[in-house]
């Protein structure tokens, strides 16, 4: 088993249980695990390319957007799952420059935008605290795996 399907079913085992493993849960993690690595080479958020913005019409007429359910979501759970993600990190990878911490604090903005690529494609109704968190965590572990 590779060195990053490891830290990433650590993650989700610990967060989780071990019933979650090999299923959605786990995908979406290695694809947050993955742009982790490759912002850590590029220093260079490419989420466009998997972001779907829908359009939804309501029983009044109007229309609202994904992006809108996005946004909400995160706005309430933002602080919690940063902090979360980090300490649940931190039982995994060692810190010592303090990268972790770092980023976690000036990269929310880039980090969000990786939740919205990963979540996009399915129904933001769905939208979860947990899932969330390990696409958080995820893609920091990717990061501290290329920069650590």
């Amino acid at each position: 088993m590779s060195e990053k399907k490891q830290l990433v079913q650590q993650v989700l085992e610990k967060r989780m249980g071990s019933f979650a493993l090999g299923g959605q849960s786990e995908s979406k993690a290695l694809r947050a695990f993955e742009m982790g690595q490759a912002y850590a080479q590029t220093r260079r958020f490419d989420n466009s390319r998997h972001y779907h913005n829908y359009q939804y019409r309501l029983d009044d007429g109007s229309r609202i957007s994904s992006s809108s359910y996005f946004n909400q979501f995160m706005s309430r759970n933002q602080t919690r799952v940063y902090v979360e993600a980090e300490k649940l990190l931190k039982e995994f990878i060692n810190d010592d420059k303090e990268l972790l911490f770092h980023l976690v604090r000036e990269q929310r903005f880039g980090i969000n935008g990786v939740f919205k690529a990963i979540m996009s494609p399915e129904e933001p109704q769905q939208l979860n605290y947990v899932d969330y968190l390990l696409i958080v965590a995820s893609f920091c572990a990717g990061y501290m795996d290329i920069k650590n």
